[in-house]
């Protein structure tokens, strides 16, 4: 944000709120903007400010203004004892102030450089990138990870996809290399860069993703999946990063605010490899297991559970022992161990994903 918008912030927030602590602050530990009228004492702290030694009982609230400055308020308790019903009302202020700055146009040769850069494929494609990125001012040079953010309670109005782009410009600081628009396919996309060109543990991306995504809560009451894919730097790879993204929002179960595509990988190979090497290689087990829905419970329990066989039994409610017999009875009907042999634990893991993800849903489909 700049700074005239901080202080549009800190003062319309001061105004409402007199009897509070107000702090904006900004990564690393810096203090932008502050007013004390609590007794006790207040210390920042690790991208924080917190209570040293208080005098009287208080509320703390918190809201991110972009992904290095947040605005913290300190309530005291006894003048408010609904603290959420303040945090609404320092919401609606937040809404009102970031809605009011006007949406800057698109134009059309930042149209065309997404649409061309998640289709890049020839050295041609590359090279006219690399001209409209010089337009942009953007380096490519920096590694970047590509995501997508879908909303998470559809429907969604499209129309409304330019505004949630325009906010996520602004939680980006004006620093930062990140840049982000909609695809063709109106995905809501923003390429991430990853500080010092390493990737970021998975606390660092899941804090930077969480605080967007409470940033866009605060302004359009709605929720969003973050899906991010690997990190690149070539511009050939940037299709490859959005790939694994749209992967990741298609095949994860397990409602995840953040999704992060590495972990689909195998779900990426049975995409890319020829129909006719899957159907030859995988089919034939996977007609087996239809034959036998016993042995299909078995091999979802077992895949999920990582191979662990007592968790596998608590999946399916039985004991042990019973998953023991109905794992030699697998072993029996396709000649796969993969208890004992490591190929054929990864031959199983295709099968299972193939039949999840692909083949019952061509089925159901027919």
């Amino acid at each position: 944000m700049r700074p005239a918008d901080l202080s549009k912030v800190f003062q319309s927030v001061s105004a409402v709120f007199q009897d509070c602590n107000l702090y904006i602050i900004s990564r690393p530990d810096h203090v932008m903007f502050c007013r004390e009228v609590l007794s006790g004492s207040f210390e920042l702290l690790d991208f924080d400010v917190v209570p040293a030694k208080p005098a009287a009982d208080v509320r703390k609230l918190f809201f991110p203004l972009d992904s290095e400055r947040k605005l913290i308020v300190f309530l005291p308790a006894d003048t408010y004892p609904d603290s959420e019903a303040a945090a609404h009302m320092i919401e609606s202020l937040l809404q009102l102030i970031f809605l009011q700055e006007n949406e800057r146009p698109k134009t059309p040769v930042e149209a065309l450089f997404l649409t061309r850069l998640f289709q890049a494929a020839t050295h041609e494609d590359t090279t006219y990138i690399a001209l409209l990125a010089a337009e942009q001012k953007i380096d490519f040079s920096i590694d970047r990870a590509v995501c997508i953010l879908q909303p998470a309670n559809p429907p969604f109005v499209s129309s409304n996809s330019e505004a949630v782009i325009h906010a996520i410009r602004r939680f980006i600081s004006s620093e930062s290399e990140d840049f982000a628009g909609l695809t063709a396919m109106g995905e809501i996309v923003l390429c991430h860069a990853l500080p010092g060109g390493k990737p970021l543990r998975r606390t660092q991306e899941e804090e930077f993703f969480s605080a967007m995504q409470q940033y866009l809560w605060n302004i359009f009451r709605m929720r969003f999946v973050v899906s991010v894919g690997v990190p690149v730097k070539e511009i050939v790879d940037y299709p490859f990063s959005i790939q694994l993204a749209r992967l990741a929002l298609q095949h994860s179960g397990d409602k995840s605010p953040i999704i992060f595509g590495r972990y689909f990988l195998m779900e990426y190979m049975l995409t890319i490899l020829p129909e006719q090497t899957l159907h030859h290689f995988l089919v034939p087990y996977i007609r087996i297991l239809e034959d036998t829905p016993s042995l299909l419970e078995t091999v979802e329990a077992f895949v999920s559970s990582n191979f662990e066989i007592g968790a596998a039994a608590v999946k399916n409610y039985v004991h042990r022992n019973t998953m023991v017999f109905r794992l030699n009875q697998l072993r029996q009907a396709v000649h796969l161990d993969p208890i004992q042999n490591d190929s054929h634990r990864f031959l199983l893991m295709l099968v299972h994903t193939y039949y999840k993800c692909f083949h019952s849903a061509a089925d159901h489909a027919q």
